[in-house]
């Protein structure tokens, strides 16, 4: 009976972590969206030019995730490493670590 007790309770905790990681990636997304949709409302919003301020650290034409933590501090915006790292992969479209001008340009 401990043995299964046990096994149920460990269950439980894999299910509560996994809701919170859900439920973590569904801010991330909100996130994401208010910032395409802050970026789009300005009247003088240019892809290059966003682009260019992100990757102003190695002006490799791509940005990496300490741009992009840069970015969010100089910006007052909350975040985490986490969160960061998040933010990253949902405009990484290929899937290569960094963000290129095309996934900016998919993403927003």
């Amino acid at each position: 009976i401990l043995l299964v007790a046990n096994k149920m309770n460990k269950h439980l905790k894999r299910k509560e972590k996994f809701a919170s990681f859900l439920v973590m990636l569904g801010q991330e997304e909100r996130q994401v969206e208010i910032i395409r949709e802050v970026l789009i409302e300005q009247k003088q919003f240019s892809m290059d030019t966003l682009f260019r301020r992100l990757n102003k650290t190695n002006r490799d034409g791509y940005i990496s995730i300490e741009e992009l933590e840069e970015f969010m501090m100089e910006s007052n915006t909350p975040h985490n490493t986490f969160e960061t790292e998040c933010l990253l992969r949902s405009f990484d479209h290929d899937n290569d670590g960094k963000i290129s001008y095309w996934d900016l340009v998919f993403s927003i």
